[in-house]
């Protein structure tokens, strides 16, 4: 399982094959749709975009290290993946 725990100006990601790393992240909700860049120790920058609703946020990563993703959709080229996260 993955997660995300988000703490002021600070994300950790962490799974069970490996430690908790804590990395940076940056919004901008005023961008539509909603945009987030992480700054990840073993991916790097990440352009996301971003939408909450309720206790779920959605985030769409751009894994292939392009620009934000302009659709709430996973795809091969550009790269992206659609990320549903409830809060605990």
């Amino acid at each position: 399982n993955l997660s995300y725990v988000f703490d002021g100006d600070t994300v950790t990601s962490s799974r069970p094959d490996r430690p908790a790393r804590p990395g940076t992240y940056t919004v901008d909700g005023s961008a539509d749709p909603k945009r987030l860049v992480l700054d990840l120790p073993d991916a790097g920058k990440v352009n996301a975009i971003y939408k909450i609703d309720g206790k779920t946020l959605t985030l769409c990563l751009a894994t292939d290290g392009g620009g934000h993703p302009t659709a709430f959709e996973s795809k091969p080229a550009p790269t992206t993946d659609l990320l549903t996260l409830e809060k605990q």
